[in-house]
């Protein structure tokens, strides 16, 4: 129970700079020192290091011992605003979005949203906004002619614009001036999106389910820190990577495929007194064991065709472990080795820890890839392990309290186990 409220608390925060300033305070609460500060690293050490929206934190264990390492990406699917957001349209005022990530765009309409994140001013003042809007739609009287439509055509990305006033732009301009201190100018240097506004619920005949918007992949972060914080035993050195982007291909300077990741292990060999060279980077990727705590799709009996049923991964029985990803004929994914696969199935088999093997929808109608693959190409031996969601990627995920549970004990596990 503990666990299951402090995660729906942690799932009020919405945005990616709000879940990383999360993590940094319970990082700080159990006694992680900023890496920056410490001039050297011993065994026992608790250091974490922040760049933007990445964060690296570490327990120092045993030099001869193995690193193990669990990455979750802090992103989820949403609306941002475009840089020049305000159009005035017959004394209506709403805001230009761009959408981000895989979205179904008409999930997004007439449900409570919220204007949320912050806008950073040339003089480099920071103001944080939280505003509730809504995205309209049609009356069901007026749309005979969208019947026969397919989903693509009825609904318009561009048409994706929160209504935020009556009246003309220019009286948004100055109440915005008055009440926030920004200029619409201002909005060009802003980080702000439209997340759904609903808080975490608990519903089913038990109790069993949590309905929430981020589950993918929040989920994991939550689940992964935990396990790093909690862990009675560290096998070796454990680290859990926080990376952002992954939704749009882990493109900035805080994603997995960056080299912040690299500059973040380089730290800790060279306050651990080794070689802080391209060599010893490489090989510590090749002889460290690495995790993606990526959820997965999980079966929904509702659309059973496009499962492969006997490969589906169902709500409430476990983690699922993801031997490869990709799509069609495994384009863009990574694949664990049988070895590795052999490996973490005997840390949760030893810890009795249920899991479940999924994959993503059939052949040539699924499929998608994670950050898994960005360490692969680094020469790690990595495997995506996660827990199962449904409705994945909409304004509302459904997850199951067993398998929140399940992934917490098999990332906690991962970093205890002993050969």
């Amino acid at each position: 129970m503990a666990i299951v409220n402090d995660y729906m608390r942690f799932l009020l925060n919405k945005t990616e700079g709000e879940v990383v300033g999360a993590v940094v305070d319970a990082l700080k609460g159990a006694g992680f020192v900023d890496l920056e500060s410490v001039g050297s690293l011993s065994r026992g050490d608790r250091v974490f290091w922040r760049h933007g929206e990445f964060v690296g934190a570490a327990v120092i264990g045993d030099p001869a011992g193995p690193m193990r390492v669990v990455v979750s990406h802090v992103d989820a699917p949403r609306l941002d605003l475009k840089p020049n957001p305000f159009v005035e349209r017959d004394d209506y005022v709403y805001l230009k979005t761009q959408y981000y990530g895989g979205i179904k765009f008409h999930h997004w309409l007439a449900r409570p949203l919220e204007i949320r994140g912050k806008v950073v001013t040339v003089d480099g003042e920071e103001y944080f906004v939280s505003i509730p809007t809504v995205i309209t739609d049609f009356a069901p009287h007026l749309d005979k002619e969208y019947r026969n439509k397919t989903v693509k055509d009825a609904f318009d990305p561009e048409r994706l614009e929160p209504l935020v006033a009556l009246g003309k732009k220019d009286a948004v301009f100055t109440k915005i001036k008055d009440e926030f201190g920004v200029d619409p100018q201002d909005f060009l240097s802003a980080d702000l999106e439209i997340v759904p506004m609903a808080r975490p619920e608990r519903f089913g005949a038990h109790r069993e389910f949590i309905m929430a918007y981020a589950h993918d992949d929040r989920s994991s972060v939550f689940a992964s820190l935990q396990a790093l914080l909690s862990a009675d035993l560290h096998a070796g050195t454990s680290v859990a990577l926080f990376v952002d982007r992954e939704e749009v291909g882990s493109t900035t300077a805080e994603s997995a495929r960056s080299t912040v990741v690299d500059l973040f292990f380089l730290k800790l060999l060279k306050k651990q007194g080794k070689p802080a060279t391209l060599e010893s980077l490489l090989d510590l990727y090749a002889h460290s064991d690495f995790v993606s705590a990526d959820v997965s799709v999980g079966y929904d009996s509702l659309y059973s065709d496009l499962y492969d049923k006997e490969n589906a991964a169902k709500l409430g029985a476990g983690v699922v472990i993801s031997k490869y990803t990709g799509s069609g004929g495994k384009y863009y994914g990574s694949e664990a080795s049988a070895e590795y696969v052999a490996f973490v199935r005997r840390v949760l088999e030893d810890s009795e820890i249920p899991y479940q093997s999924g994959t993503l929808g059939k052949v040539g109608k699924g499929g998608g890839g994670t950050i898994a693959v960005y360490f692969a190409h680094r020469g790690a031996r990595i495997i995506d392990m996660g827990a199962p969601v449904l409705s994945m990627h909409a304004p509302t995920e459904v997850l199951a309290i067993a398998d929140l549970e399940s992934a917490y004990r098999a990332y906690r596990a991962f970093y205890e186990w002993v050969e």
